[in-house]
């Protein structure tokens, strides 16, 4: 789904799929659960199809393209449904947007270990391009000639050790100056930053949303509802004890414990695709 033109299409023939009713959503996935009626599998899926499209785009802040993130979030409609029972009481497009998430969040983490195990491999391979010179920088006075050697030493061509000695190779620029690595960017748009990146941002943002709507889905009663704000979704190291919540409810602390293993069962419905996002995260 590289080519633009083919992206303008796919988006135009999704919209052409109708919306399902939750009761209709509910026949088609027991026919599809007791049945395995393929049909019926297609309908659910291809009605699901234009909900992939806006969660795809909000990972697009991470640098990946609008077209492979739909074809991941397509797979995982797919694996949704093999996991959805329409007896529980939640919509299939709402249970299959949290797989969405998660698998679109697994595949922006692989994209981006990808890109790093690459940069590592070219700075090694570049270490060892400065220690073969260094050895050889008594011996062969001709720099062509010496990075013949070096080249033929390491089992690579000249051309891919210029390519490596052009990225990675220390000189004093300027921060304003072409980067070395797309000979676009400002070298200061390429400096390594450890505050949190794009994808990094998205993928919290989208853990923190996944877990409201898990909870908006699962009916909680307000005492259960009040635990779970309170201690699932309270920032790190800032989570009620069990104390503290029995105080507030005028509950033991044990009882305030049963609560929150009673809201748990109940958010419990959409949370295997929320644990398999925070796991990536």
């Amino acid at each position: 789904m590289a080519d633009q033109r083919e992206l303008a299409w796919y988006l135009a023939e999704v919209r052409h799929y109708p919306p399902l009713t939750r009761e209709r959503e509910q026949q088609l996935a027991r026919r599809w659960r007791d049945r395995r009626d393929r049909r019926a599998a297609d309908q659910l899926i291809c009605a699901s199809l234009r909900h992939v499209i806006p969660i795809a785009r909000r990972y697009q802040r991470s640098g990946e393209p609008l077209g492979d993130l739909i074809a991941e979030g397509n797979l995982a409609l797919m694996h949704a449904l093999d996991k959805f029972d329409p007896d529980r009481n939640i919509r299939f497009v709402t249970y299959a947007s949290f797989w969405v998430r998660a698998y679109l969040t697994r595949y922006v983490r692989r994209c981006r270990s990808l890109v790093s195990s690459v940069i590592h491999e070219q700075a090694v391979l570049f270490s060892k391009i400065s220690a073969e010179r260094r050895r050889l920088a008594s011996q062969v006075a001709d720099h062509e000639e010496r990075d013949r050697r070096v080249a033929k030493t390491l089992g690579i061509d000249l051309g891919t050790l210029h390519e490596i000695d052009h990225r990675f190779s220390a000189r004093d620029r300027s921060l304003d100056a072409p980067s070395r690595l797309d000979g676009m960017s400002p070298e200061r748009d390429m400096l390594v930053s450890t505050a949190p990146g794009p994808a990094d941002e998205v993928m919290l943002a989208e853990l923190e949303d996944m877990l409201r709507e898990a909870v908006e889905e699962a009916e909680l009663e307000p005492r259960e509802r009040l635990i779970v704000e309170q201690r699932l979704m309270a920032d790190p190291g800032s989570e009620a004890s069990f104390a503290e919540l029995g105080r507030q409810l005028d509950v033991t602390r044990e009882w305030a414990r049963q609560l929150e293993r009673r809201a748990m069962k109940k958010v419990d419905d959409t949370l295997e695709p929320l644990r398999q996002l925070a796991a990536a995260v």
